[in-house]
């Protein structure tokens, strides 16, 4: 085998290799990351369906995601997107997730810590979204969202 018939192999199964870790991964920094290792791999990530179906997104990422970075990168999953977490993304506004989970009604876990600009009724509107036509949200974590009182509480729990 010549040299540039080895190198072409070593690609090709490297290239094949990675296609099988990718479902493994678990956050957008990891996705994204890796899909900067060639023209190839960037493609394969963006267009497979199964690996946006659970996005999580961590600092240092979560300090520059806005609506419409989540939105593009939710729209990915191409309503199959079953779970949403969010740790201090200090951009993402209500209107923003909103947009996500009407396109997203599947979502079974919702996970936002330290989201300031959150506003609770945002986050009601998207629970009762999510819970339209019996299909059930079986995991919402909310902290570091400011301004729930007790009446916005008692009105999640109705869900």
């Amino acid at each position: 085998m010549r040299t540039e018939e080895k190198e072409q192999w070593r690609s090709e199964s490297v290239h094949k290799m990675l296609m099988v870790l990718l479902p493994y991964l678990h956050s957008l920094f990891e996705l994204l990351s890796l899909s900067r290792v060639s023209p190839a791999l960037r493609n394969a990530i963006r267009d497979q369906t199964v690996l946006w179906t659970k996005v999580v997104v961590d600092p240092p990422l979560s300090s520059r995601l806005t609506d419409d970075i989540l939105w593009d990168f939710t729209s990915r999953s191409v309503g199959k997107l079953n779970t949403l977490i969010l740790r201090k993304c200090s951009r993402v506004t209500s209107k923003g997730l909103r947009r996500v989970v009407d396109a997203n009604p599947l979502i079974k876990k919702l996970i936002m810590t330290g989201c300031t600009e959150l506003v609770p009724e945002g986050i009601i509107a998207c629970v009762e979204t999510l819970t339209k036509n019996n299909h059930k949200l079986e995991t919402l974590h909310i902290n570091g969202v400011p301004g729930f009182t007790k009446d916005h509480l008692s009105a999640l729990s109705t869900y």
